[in-house]
């Protein structure tokens, strides 16, 4: 199982189809501060953060919303379902907002820079997979471990921008370097981000470029690493794609899942769980709490349970205003005066007159009676 670092974040345990999700924890920020081999110093540029620095997260923290494919992930990584962490250490850098936008835009991307590494992702015909997922876990004194990557750019429109890089092992000029597309001669980046979250990432960039660009980026080999990008690219939808086998797989579901038990029985109270103020979480789970991706998943069948109950509920409106109800907004029930003031006596005009005030049309029956008021709608 792939390890992970501190509390589960809030970033997993999302409403599905939501796309606003929730702003990076400071604890999460800190943790990742406090691990990273270069502090807060840009990862590319290696500026440090008080000239203008972001927070990155190499696999998108946007995904999160999307269950499918990050069950898919889980399942393949090792995990149960609904602990992927993607606010950990292990998945986040620095960057300076240029860099931020360059590396999310899908203009550069790092690649893993260890044979053993890529060996273990991308060195036989079948893919790594659930039981057999590599795993880096942190020093026996909790340190995390390290890894070298190598920058690289996505696309063409990187030829006409530089990057500058300061070398702090340097004096005077010589301190800030200047490197050119397509970046071979970038030095090697050091950084506790982990290689799945890397290629991932990568994989997931390649994807979206179609397959002649991907032929046409042919293999990268550098350092004695050699492997097509195609193939960083089939892992990424090898890994996107859960198995039919997953439904049958206890060791991936938790309590409370929609395969092993329903969100609401008929013994639960209404009001949903709240625990999460429970902060020993190891693995992107708690030992002692329910993972906060169940407590989220049951809030939103609760509250849709409540909306449709709500929808559902039968309406009587009165004659006088069935008519102008149904322009109101949506749920709300049009007002009627009648019920609202009992009391108020409904009497007809005076003969000779209609409702506005005018000659009556001669009728000796006597004319409309108006009621106490009309509904209103807004």
């Amino acid at each position: 199982m792939v390890p992970y670092v501190g509390e589960t974040p809030l970033s997993r345990a999302q409403r599905v189809g939501v796309t606003e999700i929730p702003k990076i924890s400071k604890e999460a920020k800190l943790r990742a501060l406090a691990r990273s081999p270069t502090g807060d110093r840009c990862l590319i540029e290696n500026f440090p953060f008080t000239r203008g620095g972001n927070v990155c997260h190499v696999f998108p923290r946007r995904m999160s919303t999307d269950d499918t494919t990050m069950s898919a992930i889980e399942y393949h990584t090792g995990m149960k379902v609904w602990t992927m962490n993607v606010d950990s250490s292990a998945n986040i850098f620095h960057a300076s907002a240029t860099m931020h936008k360059l590396f999310d835009d899908g203009h550069i991307a790092f690649l893993p820079m260890s044979p053993n590494v890529i060996g273990e992702f991308l060195g036989s015909d079948e893919f790594p997979t659930r039981g057999n997922f590599p795993s880096y876990p942190d020093s026996p004194d909790g340190k995390a471990p390290e890894f070298q990557y190598a920058l690289i750019p996505l696309n063409v429109n990187m030829e006409p921008i530089v990057i500058f890089r300061e070398d702090l092992a340097k004096q005077g000029k010589e301190q800030h370097s200047i490197y050119r597309y397509p970046f071979t001669d970038f030095p090697i980046i050091t950084s506790n981000i982990q290689p799945h979250f890397v290629l991932l990432s990568l994989g997931r960039q390649l994807s979206k470029l179609g397959e002649d660009k991907v032929e046409a980026l042919g293999s990268f080999t550098r350092g004695g690493v050699d492997y097509t990008y195609a193939k960083v690219r089939d892992f990424w939808m090898h890994s996107a794609r859960i198995p039919d086998e997953w439904e049958d797989d206890m060791t991936f579901h938790v309590p409370g899942d929609p395969i092993q038990a329903p969100y609401f029985s008929d013994e639960e109270s209404d009001e949903p769980d709240d625990t999460t103020k429970d902060k020993s979480y190891y693995g992107g789970a708690s030992s002692k709490t329910v993972p906060l991706r169940i407590q989220r998943q049951r809030r939103v069948k609760h509250e849709a349970k409540s909306r449709s109950s709500v929808r559902e509920e039968p309406r009587t409106p009165s004659k006088s205003s069935s008519k102008k109800s149904k322009g109101g907004m949506l749920g709300q029930k049009p007002r009627n005066k009648e019920k609202s003031n009992p009391r108020r006596e409904i009497r007809p005009l005076p003969r000779g007159r209609n409702s506005v005030g005018t000659a009556a049309a001669g009728n000796s029956g006597g004319s409309d009676a108006v009621a106490g008021g009309s509904s209103t709608t807004m």
